[in-house]
């Protein structure tokens, strides 16, 4: 089987892979609690694995995941008021908007500056981030003929399977790393497992395998689609370091009522 992990791959390797399938997969996870039963880098262990099936079956190089991401519990208000509900301590490691957003921008210009025609986002945490990455890959596509699609993994199946820390979060988990989860930690029932879902206790990785065939298909059939669309711009210049801050600014005054606020 083909490399597809970038960081294990010679300059050679990369150039080969690129010229055969220029998609580059941004996996987008995040370092929060998911219940007690499972570790705290949940999110991005799952969308990791998922880019990885997607890229050994119909092409491109995967990044290394990402843990750093936006998210709930960062701010000094909503730690003293997780602690006051009587809540566990999320553990959750968070950047700020401006800080994250730019970092996205910086992700796929770079990924346009090495020749990438296709930028697939996947995100493993949830809440917003992914559609508000819409919108700034929405912008970038206007000035570039990068293609890019910001996506969440649980968009690629049914609604009702989705649920933080729950069934198919944990049966992911079970089924990609199955050493990083301890369902002897969970309470006796169902009642204070926050912020993990009660639907938890009924996961087994088998639940998980053909949610995540269904998931790696949608996800690879996307990025084809997208590289089908692919228009190389004759003059096409890449945006500059020294534009990346503005062009979020400028983001953020057009698009000031669609942006989720974050504190």
């Amino acid at each position: 089987m083909s490399k597809v992990r970038w960081e294990e791959m010679f300059p050679d390797e990369l150039e080969r892979a690129v010229a055969e399938c220029p998609v580059a997969w941004i996996s987008l996870g995040a370092l929060e609690a998911h219940g007690p039963h499972m570790a705290t880098g949940t999110d991005a262990l799952d969308v990791h694995a998922i880019c990885l099936l997607a890229a050994q079956r119909y092409g491109g190089v995967v990044t290394p995941p990402s843990y750093w991401h936006l998210g709930g519990g960062e701010t000094e208000h909503e730690y003293r008021w997780w602690s006051e509900q009587g809540k566990p301590n999320m553990w959750g490691l968070f950047l700020p908007a401006d800080v994250f957003y730019p970092l996205f921008i910086a992700l796929i210009r770079q990924a346009d500056l090495l020749g990438f025609k296709v930028v697939m986002a996947v995100a493993g945490h949830g809440g917003g981030p992914e559609v508000d990455c819409r919108i700034i890959a929405k912008h970038y596509m206007q000035r570039s003929p990068l293609r890019v699609c910001s996506i969440g993994w649980w968009e690629t199946i049914p609604e009702e399977h989705v649920a933080h820390g729950g069934r198919l979060e944990t049966a992911h988990l079970m089924h990609f790393r199955p050493d990083l989860v301890d369902m002897g930690r969970l309470p006796t029932g169902r009642s204070g497992i926050a912020p993990a879902h009660p639907s938890c206790y009924d996961a087994s990785p088998e639940q998980a395998r053909p949610l995540v065939a269904m998931e790696v298909e949608a996800l690879g059939r996307t990025s084809q689609e997208l590289l089908a669309e692919y228009r190389p711009w004759p003059a096409h210049q890449v945006m500059s370091r020294q534009e990346i801050f503005p062009f979020w600014e400028d983001i953020k005054r057009m698009e000031k009522d669609s942006l989720i606020e974050w504190p």
